[in-house]
């Protein structure tokens, strides 16, 4: 993806967050392009890279619902396989994800990307664990912010 090549802080970070949260799985996916798909550039705890091949067209999905509504959302796959919904959410199918918790990246007022964690068995997340993945999304939008910023020589993307 143009501008994440080297995203080495954003895996610490996710990694760091996985472990604080205590879940399976945690990712980063960002919109890019003039179609504003959703793209999964970085993972802690997966089971492959699958993860990184997978793009979110926009209203499907995790960019239909998070993106759109721009607050914290859970999905558990047995409400979404109930609904026949479930193929809207590939990151979920890829990682055999059955909880999980998702919320929007922010620089400004504009939304750039979800961050993503989810557990392979069913779970109910605290308002902590949710504060903590909404705190965490602060850090990683201001790490890839600083990146691209460096990567341009200080001009905005």
């Amino acid at each position: 993806m143009e501008g994440y090549e080297s995203i080495s802080p954003v895996s610490v970070r996710l990694h760091e967050l996985r472990e604080a949260i205590g879940s399976d799985f945690c990712s980063l996916g960002v919109l890019q392009g003039e179609e504003r798909l959703l793209y999964w550039i970085s993972a802690s705890g997966n089971r492959s890279d699958r993860f990184r091949q997978i793009l979110e067209l926009p209203a499907k999905g995790l960019s239909g619902t998070v993106l759109k509504v721009g607050r914290a959302m859970t999905f558990q796959a047995e409400s979404l396989l109930t609904s026949r919904q479930l193929q809207d959410y590939p990151i979920m199918l890829a990682e055999g994800l059955q909880s999980v918790i998702a919320v929007p990246l922010l620089e400004g007022s504009y939304t750039t990307g979800v961050l993503l964690t989810g557990d392979r068995k069913p779970r109910i997340y605290s308002l902590n664990e949710k504060a903590c993945l909404q705190e965490a999304s602060k850090v990683i939008a201001n790490l890839l912010y600083e990146q691209r910023t460096t990567l341009t020589g200080g001009e905005q993307v």
